[in-house]
C-alpha cells in the first residue's frame, strides 16, 4: 500500500465489547453501529460482533439498517437469500423510524424501529395484520432531538399503544462523559423513571427500558435500565479511564515521500507558519485533512517510525494541507524516517484518545473523518 493506510483490528473491537458487558451489571450491551460504525465499516465489525455472540444492533438510518442486515445475513448463512429467509437471530434497530412509506422495508428485512413521533406510530400501525418486528417508544427526557416529550397527549391512549406492540421505552442522555455526575443527566434519569412508572398502567408488569449513552454504561444502579446502548466505547474512545479500560483499535500510517533538509530559519508549509530554530530535517508523509487528519494538529500532534514505541515521536510541523503533512525528524534515525518507510499517525501508544487531546476534536468525529482512507482489518487473536 502506497498511501494512507487504517488498519482495524476487529478483535480489539469486540474484546472491548466484553469489556464494556462486565461493568454493565448484568445489563444486555447492544453496539450502535452508525455512521458506518463510526467510519470502520459495520459490515466487517456487524459480522464480528455477531459472530462473538451480538444478538442485537443499533443502526441511525433505514439504509444503514439494510445494509448491516445483508452484511450479517451472508456473513452467518451462506445460503442464497429468498423473500421470506429465516434469520440467523440478530436483530437491528433503526433510530431514525420508519419515513411514511418505508415500513415495508421494515417488515422484508426484519428491522426494529424507534418511534418518535405521532406520524411515525401512524406508519407502524398500517402494517397491523402483518407479521412486524418489534418497536421501541422513544421519550425525549431532555436532550430535544428526537423522540416524544412524557407529556405528550399520545401516552394517554393505551390502546393506541398497546397496538403498536412495543419492547420497550427508550432515551438517550444528553452529557457523554459526565454519566451521573452530570445534573442534566440525573435529571433525565429521574424523568425516565417517573414516566415509565406512569405508563406502567398500559402495560402489565410495565416496559423494559433501552438507554443511550456510553458514559453511564460504567456507573452502576443509576438507572433500572435493561438494555444499554454502545458506540464510541466499542473503538477505544476513553469513557472513564479509571473504571472502564478500553484497548485501541486503529492503527494509521502512511509514506514518506521525502526528507528535506531545512536550515535554521527556514519556514514550512502554507501560510510559512513553522520556523526551524536549527537546521532540521523534515519528512513528508502523503497523507492530509483529505483523509480525515484535523488540520487542528498542526504543531500539536505527533508521529511514531520504527518500531512501536522504541523511538521518540516527531512532532507535526506547519499547516496540514489535503494531501500533505510534515514533521521535524531531526533527532530520530535517517534509516528509519526515509522515504518509503512508513509514519504512524494512530497506534497502540498514540491513540485516538491522544489524537483528540492534540487536535482538540471530538474523538468520534476524527473517527469518522478517518473512515475516508482505504481500510483493512486483522484479527489480533489469530
Amino acid at each position: 500500500m502506497d498511501g494512507p493506510l487504517l488498519v482495524v483490528d476487529v478483535d480489539a473491537v469486540t474484546r472491548n465489547l466484553h469489556r464494556v458487558r462486565a461493568v454493565a451489571a448484568g445489563r444486555e450491551v447492544v453496539p450502535v453501529l452508525k455512521g458506518d460504525a463510526y467510519g470502520l465499516g459495520s459490515a466487517e465489525i456487524g459480522r464480528a460482533l455477531a459472530a462473538a455472540g451480538s444478538r442485537r444492533f443499533w443502526v441511525e438510518t433505514l439504509e444503514e439498517g439494510l445494509s448491516l442486515r445483508r452484511s450479517i445475513d451472508e456473513g452467518l448463512s451462506p445460503r442464497p437469500r429468498t423473500t421470506r429467509p429465516k434469520r440467523p437471530g440478530v436483530a437491528i434497530g433503526v433510530l431514525d423510524g420508519p419515513a411514511p412509506g418505508e415500513v415495508a422495508l421494515f417488515l422484508e428485512y426484519d428491522l426494529d424501529a424507534a418511534i418518535g413521533d405521532a406520524v411515525q406510530a401512524g406508519e407502524w400501525r398500517s402494517a397491523r395484520g402483518r407479521r412486524i418486528p418489534g418497536c421501541f417508544l422513544n421519550v425525549d427526557t431532555g436532550f430535544n432531538r428526537l423522540g416524544f416529550r412524557p407529556e405528550d397527549s399520545f401516552f394517554d391512549d393505551c390502546g393506541l399503544l398497546k397496538s403498536l406492540k412495543p419492547r420497550a421505552w427508550m432515551t438517550h442522555l444528553a452529557d457523554g462523559g459526565a454519566g451521573y455526575g452530570s445534573p442534566r443527566n440525573r435529571e433525565q434519569g429521574e424523568t425516565i423513571r417517573s414516566f415509565a412508572a406512569r405508563m406502567g398502567q398500559a402495560f402489565s408488569g410495565g416496559l423494559p427500558l433501552s438507554l443511550g449513552l456510553d458514559g453511564a454504561i460504567a456507573l452502576r444502579g443509576e438507572v433500572d435500565a435493561e438494555e444499554v446502548r454502545t458506540g464510541a466505547a466499542l473503538f477505544g474512545v476513553e469513557v472513564f479511564p479509571e473504571r472502564l479500560p478500553l484497548e485501541g483499535v486503529v492503527r494509521l500510517d502512511a509514506p514518506v515521500l521525502r526528507v528535506i533538509e531545512v536550515p535554521k530559519g527556514a519556514r514550512v508549509g502554507y501560510g510559512a507558519g513553522w520556523e526551524a530554530r536549527r537546521p532540521s530535517r523534515v519528512a513528508v508523509l502523503g497523507i492530509g485533512y483529505a483523509h480525515g487528519v484535523p488540520r487542528s494538529l498542526a504543531d500539536r500532534g505527533k508521529v511514531g517510525f520504527g518500531p512501536e514505541g522504541a523511538l521518540p515521536m516527531a512532532p507535526v510541523v506547519g499547516a496540514i494541507s489535503m494531501e500533505l503533512l510534515a514533521c521535524d525528524v531531526t533527532d530520530l534515525p535517517a534509516r528509519e524516517t526515509a522515504p518509503g518507510t512508513r509514519g504512524r499517525l494512530l497506534d497502540g501508544v498514540y491513540g485516538i484518545n491522544e489524537l483528540a487531546r492534540d487536535s482538540g476534536r471530538l474523538d468520534t468525529e476524527i473517527l469518522c473523518a478517518l473512515g475516508r482512507c482505504p481500510r483493512i482489518y486483522r484479527r489480533s487473536s489469530l
